[in-house]
């Protein structure tokens, strides 16, 4: 009987333990893990289509371990919105960072926040502030 109140518990805490991987946005730095992607995708003007004359534009992405949600700040005008299941970030990374980590399993710290423009290609985005290759198996 005790071990069965023990399965009940633990399964009763689940959508706790869940609820707390929850992250928040920026100012708190977050440590991400998955795989360095870089894209070609429609620039300006449009952000439509290379073909009909938007220019290729080099965007950059996190495409994580696992799903994450981020949580809304009710007092933040630009984060104010929770955002669940999110599986890729784009990568807002300082000038001069190395592409030689694209299409590993990196670690990336940074803040987070939302895409509000064109130029967003992802709900949540990740403003980064280092990076470094995941030698860890998945």
């Amino acid at each position: 009987m005790k071990h069965l109140l023990l399965v009940v518990v633990l399964l009763g805490l689940t959508p706790t333990l869940a609820s707390a991987r929850c992250l928040k946005f920026e100012p708190v730095s977050v440590l991400l893990k998955g795989v360095f992607v870089s894209k070609s995708l429609p620039g300006p003007p449009g952000y439509l289509s290379i073909a009909k004359g938007d220019f290729a534009e080099r965007v950059l992405f996190l495409q994580l371990d696992e799903p994450i949600c981020v949580k809304g700040n009710h007092e933040s005008t630009f984060n104010s919105r929770t955002q669940t299941g999110v599986k890729e970030l784009q990568l807002v990374v300082p000038l001069g960072q190395s592409m030689v980590l694209v299409d590993k399993r990196v670690r990336v710290t940074g803040t987070l926040f939302s895409g509000l423009m064109k130029g967003h290609r992802t709900k949540v985005l990740m403003t980064v502030k280092g990076m470094s290759e995941d030698l860890t198996k998945q």
